[in-house]
């Protein structure tokens, strides 16, 4: 177990109130139509999962958890010092034509 993703919890409708372009970067999808929105969480000192960042190819996190909840788990053993990485998926980068990292 890696963490648990704390943020306001959003409706969908909320979501796209506050972000009309879609690109909520700190958000995850949590149960159906629900959105937690951890930007607050990611400006911690300390470490939270939306400091996860993103690799397509070399992920060892990935993301699990039953309705309301989102944890994330280490798909492997992670080594100290090692960064944590996570694939954020497709629809993360669908408004993100061009920005998205290997």
């Amino acid at each position: 177990w890696v963490g648990d993703y704390e943020g306001e919890r959003l409706t969908t409708e909320a979501f796209f109130e506050r972000y009309p372009d879609g690109r909520g970067d700190y958000c995850i999808g949590a149960e159906e139509g629900t959105v937690l929105d951890g930007r607050d969480a990611a400006m911690a000192d300390t470490f939270t999962p939306a400091h996860i960042n993103h690799s397509r190819w070399r992920w060892n996190v990935v993301a699990g958890g039953s309705g309301r909840d989102v944890s994330f788990y280490a798909s492997r053993r992670i080594e100290p010092g090692e960064e944590l990485l996570l694939n954020y998926g497709r629809k993360y980068w669908r408004n993100r034509k061009g920005e998205e990292l290997p």
